[in-house]
């Protein structure tokens, strides 16, 4: 007799991966007094002070003491949205950290205040990751993303590898590589800021569906319109630019990738997924 296949849990709602205004301050007791979903805290939106600025996170706990925390990054430009889909599959093991690293979702900040300020490097952005987890009270973490956030899963393992228990990366933006055409348009001083002005949220937005998608259909509505937020605002827009104005340059500027020459250094145990038919990664970079 054949054992029938489990059915696919049930998709989480998505409002549970907005990051709506107000958010509240951390707790000072840490993760320990985050609510349950079931107690409503998957509804809540949290916020963290670090070098001046605010980071804003959402935190899907289950009841259990000794559940692992699991950070999600997502990619550039994007939103902890991108993680609605795979959620379900990794809630009843443990304990889900999604975090908004770049700053966009802050939308109720000052100018001032809005993400972390100045030219974006990676190895900032993962000062922001570890200064989270102190105030969760969290000392160890699996971390996951895919993209930049990938990267940045790799980065921090190599810069505070006992903080970091394994790491799981899709599409990881890990090795230098040829920009697209738009890319290296936003990389121009004024070229930049100009286009950034002029470019509507949905040609940005077109991009993503283009490069991640080869069925069109997965990519759902709800999450398009999610995006679309994200990149509404000029602010937003010359934040992204700003993220990729620090990206390395080409495929063999190394100096904006100082994590490669150290991949060897890595001991966590690690899965990695990623799409053969993804045009940005080169052939055998997986």
């Amino acid at each position: 007799m054949n054992t029938p296949a489990p059915l696919p849990p049930a998709p989480l709602a998505w409002d549970w991966f907005d990051l709506a205004p107000p958010p509240r301050d951390l707790p000072a007791g840490g993760m320990a007094e985050i609510p349950t979903a079931d107690q409503g805290g998957a509804a809540i939106t949290w916020q963290t002070r670090h070098d001046h600025k605010t980071l804003l996170a959402r935190i899907l706990r289950q009841p259990g003491s000794s559940r692992p925390a699991l950070l999600l990054l997502h990619g550039m430009g994007l939103t902890i949205a991108t993680f609605r889909g795979i959620a379900p599959w990794l809630l009843p093991t443990h304990d889900l950290v999604l975090v908004d690293y770049s700053g966009l979702a802050c939308t109720h900040c000052a100018p001032q205040d809005h993400g972390w300020g100045g030219t974006i490097d990676v190895h900032h952005l993962v000062t922001g990751l570890f200064a989270l987890l102190e105030v969760l009270h969290l000392p160890q973490a699996d971390f996951a993303g895919n993209s930049l956030g990938g990267g940045m899963c790799i980065v921090a393992a190599q810069e505070q590898p006992a903080r970091v228990r394994r790491l799981l990366l899709s599409n990881p933006a890990c090795y230098p590589q040829t920009l697209p055409r738009m890319y290296r348009w936003l990389r121009v001083p004024l070229l930049g800021e100009l286009l950034m002005t002029i470019t509507r949220p949905e040609k940005l937005i077109g991009g993503v569906e283009y490069i991640g998608y080869v069925d069109k259909s997965r990519f759902y509505p709800d999450l398009r319109q999610r995006y679309l937020r994200n990149m509404q605002t000029r602010t937003n827009r010359f934040r992204l630019m700003e993220m990729i104005r620090a990206l390395p340059g080409h495929e063999g500027d190394l100096a904006a990738a100082r994590h490669v020459p150290r991949l060897k250094e890595l001991q966590q145990p690690t899965l990695i997924s990623f799409g053969e038919k993804d045009p940005l990664l080169f052939p055998g970079a997986g």
